[in-house]
């Protein structure tokens, strides 16, 4: 299993390399009203509109502001797309089978992370990015943020 693994803190998490659409260097987002508290914000991205995703407050992480030095990780699923804000994208990296195991063996509520790695530089919880583009308020936000792309939004 190819993932991409970043930082979020001092936790690693990582995305399928299959749902990893591009790596892009922070900027300003747009607010998005009435959006749930995990996602911070709207990203103009070549004029493709995608909800940004808080991995901090997705996992109740301490929160802190939008830095120069974060990272957008653009993932889709389907024909959903949405960016993770994290702290640093690491590199991709090849996970042997016998270093994998599903989260519900370890975590006995896995919620977003679908499978643990062992790495040599430690635990990597992997994503499910499915589960987490169909989260309804995620989904909300992507709806959200295809009305607000039909042109007001600056």
């Amino acid at each position: 299993m190819e993932v991409l693994v970043f930082e979020v803190g001092d936790k690693r998490f990582g995305v399928r390399s299959g749902n990893v659409r591009e790596v892009v260097r922070a900027v300003k987002l747009s607010p998005l009203p009435e959006a749930t508290e995990i996602v911070e914000g709207l990203l103009n991205l070549r004029g493709q509109i995608l909800p940004v995703v808080d991995v901090r407050r997705l996992f109740s992480l301490a929160t802190r502001k939008l830095r120069h030095t974060d990272f957008l990780v653009v993932v889709a699923s389907g024909d959903r797309a949405i960016a993770l804000r994290v702290d640093l994208a690491i590199d991709l990296v090849d996970l042997p089978a016998s270093d994998v195991q599903a989260a519900d063996t370890v975590l006995p509520q896995s919620g977003f992370v679908d499978v643990v790695a062992r790495t040599s530089e430690g635990i990597v919880h992997v994503l499910d990015i499915a589960r987490l583009v169909a989260l309804e308020d995620t989904h909300r936000a992507i709806e959200s943020a295809a009305f607000h792309a039909e042109g007001w939004l600056t």
